[in-house]
């Protein structure tokens, strides 16, 4: 599955289309409820929240692939990166195994969407980076005959819209992957519009961050 030292670059080197990573730990959320400090199982939902960033785990990368352009283009040995818990979760043990003493994990590299580099947040595999997710603020949610609803009330308080949906949802747009950065270069910065099903919360150094696939925004807002 994985070669021991074979390039002075890597600790290991992967198969094609791969990646290996060491980590510190296999999860790295926790639910807090007073003094307690749980787990937090893959799929919570907190009150209806996204959850993504609670199967979110990252790693050091420790090997990439000899004859793999994609990944060499985008990784470093030595590169810290983000990934979904799907890649590494224990009952999957043959991507897990060790060499001299020391435990990596081996993955597709599909599952990465984010890498630091000296500082720089990167997202990957055709991602986006967004922060400020944008509210609207003339929405306001009320309990009608036991049910929340989402409505839209007018200055003389009267309710002109009753369970209100967006398609889209806004954001400000911070990075993308790089091989789609000269397409999407004037947009950082701006808010976009996105599909409002498609962004996952992830909190990357203490900064709550949301990710997304480029093909998910909709439209860019510029000034006139």
């Amino acid at each position: 599955m994985a070669k021991k030292k074979d390039t002075p670059e890597n600790k290991v080197t992967p198969l094609k289309g791969f990646v290996i990573v060491q980590v510190e730990k296999e999860r790295l959320d926790e639910i807090k409820h007073g003094s307690l400090k749980l787990e937090a199982p893959v799929g919570w939902n907190e009150q209806g929240k996204n959850a993504f960033r609670y199967a979110q785990t990252k790693g050091v990368v420790a090997g990439i692939p000899r004859d793999d352009e994609r990944i060499s283009r985008d990784l470093r040995v030595g590169d810290t990166i983000y990934f979904h818990y799907n890649a590494i979760r224990s009952n999957r043990p043959q991507y897990k195994f060790e060499v001299d003493g020391e435990i990596y994990y081996q993955f597709f590299y599909d599952f990465v969407f984010l890498r630091i580099r000296d500082g720089v947040i990167t997202p990957m595999n055709d991602r986006a980076l967004c922060t400020a997710i944008w509210e609207d603020p003339d929405l306001e949610e009320i309990e009608i005959e036991g049910k929340k609803q989402r409505v839209k009330i007018s200055e003389g308080g009267i309710i002109t819209q009753i369970n209100v949906a967006h398609n889209d949802k806004k954001a400000t747009l911070v990075a993308v992957d790089p091989y789609h950065q000269e397409v999407y270069e004037e947009a950082i910065g701006k808010t976009i519009l996105y599909d409002k099903h498609a962004d996952f919360e992830i909190e990357v150094e203490g900064q709550k961050y949301f990710t997304m696939l480029l093909e998910d925004i909709s439209a860019v807002e510029y000034e006139e």
